[in-house]
């Protein structure tokens, strides 16, 4: 196994505006080391290549803070069984002074981001994303076992699309904003406005939807194909 490690975010305004709050940093950790959080193949949950092993929160100089993982890409399938996704992570002491070492290089690193973030950054960063992905795609069963609640396909501008397992005909997937409480429901084969759970859409971001899909079939088929796994 090949361990990496780096700077998975920081609460500071990333490009689009937005910032991670520390409670969220957290979170991670307590994920974390509490049980083994995976790394996948686009946001799939069924190609797992790696897991992440530990993580910590440090303060930075500016008052802000930075969440540091420690990550494991497996070099053959056969790894994976060791670490089974939500199993208890047994394993995250082992690695904390690996975290030692990231903590001593972070100035550095973040000085190296500079105004265009250097590649180590911008990979950490990809950890990032599927951390929050995991977290806020699965739940916990009181026996311990982890199961899909939804799948995000992509995200438009600020509104992340999202499939639910197993939902109510007719098909369709859901626009969702959580900063401005909206839940629009649309249909999958006309991509038209079906209705809305919660909050209101507007006109404009209907069409920024539906132009989007229009002029990226690849993402239209692999929204499509998901919605038929996931009703399986």
């Amino acid at each position: 196994m090949q361990i990496l490690g780096g700077i998975a975010s920081t609460t500071h305004v990333d490009y689009h505006g937005q910032r991670m709050a520390k409670s969220l940093l957290d979170q991670f950790v307590d994920q974390i080391r509490a049980t083994y959080v995976p790394l996948l193949v686009n946001h799939d949950f069924d190609q797992q290549i790696g897991v992440n092993l530990t993580a910590r929160v440090v303060g930075l100089e500016d008052g802000e803070y930075a969440l540091l993982v420690v990550s494991g890409m497996f070099d053959d399938a056969s790894e994976a069984a060791k670490f089974p996704v939500g199993s208890d992570n047994t394993v995250w002491r082992d690695y904390e002074s690996a975290l030692d070492d990231i903590e001593e290089t972070v100035p550095a690193l973040l000085a190296a981001a500079g105004e265009e973030a250097a590649e180590d950054v911008v990979q950490a960063e990809t950890i990032a994303d599927q951390l929050e992905l995991y977290l806020d795609s699965t739940e916990i069963a009181p026996d311990g076992s982890v199961y899909l609640i939804k799948r995000r396909i992509v995200s438009v501008g600020s509104l992340d699309i999202n499939i639910y397992p197993q939902d109510h005909d007719p098909p369709h997937f859901h626009v969702v904003s959580k900063q401005r409480g909206i839940d629009a429901r649309f249909y999958i084969e006309t991509l038209e406005l079906y209705n809305m759970k919660h909050g209101q859409i507007r006109t404009k971001e209907i069409k920024q939807i539906q132009d989007y899909f229009e002029t990226h079939p690849q993402a239209l088929q692999e929204l499509r194909e998901e919605y038929t796994r996931l009703q399986g």
